[in-house]
């Protein structure tokens, strides 16, 4: 029989539990760059203040991270849609917007009677 030695096991930071879940979520909401760049900011900074209480962990480091990550991805992102609004409004660019769009349609047309 093992002897219990009275060493509390060590709480769980869940500051850094809460970083890795909000960097998940944000992970999710990639179309959507408003709501990633703030759950993307808030895991940042709930993995970097659970360090206070604890030493970084693995959710910790993994939060932050990611966090970072959708930060950045977000911002990459605006500014893909800012680009496809400006190429969009330029009135130069109304020829190829309807080809695009004509194809598109009639890849959809074919998948749509080809489904049935």
């Amino acid at each position: 029989m093992e002897q219990n030695t009275g060493a509390k096991r060590p709480s769980p930071n869940r500051l850094a539990r809460t970083s890795l879940f909000l960097s998940i979520f944000a992970i999710f909401s990639w179309f959507y760059p408003p709501v990633q760049i703030i759950l993307g900011a808030s895991a940042a900074l709930s993995a970097w203040f659970s360090r206070k209480e604890h030493h970084f962990t693995g959710a910790g480091i993994a939060g932050f991270v990611i966090g970072i990550f959708c930060i950045l991805l977000s911002f990459f992102i605006f500014f893909q849609y800012m680009l496809v609004y400006e190429v969009a409004r330029d009135p130069a660019n109304a020829d190829l917007i309807r080809q695009v769009y004509h194809q598109a349609q009639e890849i959809l047309n074919r998948m749509g009677t080809t489904a049935q």
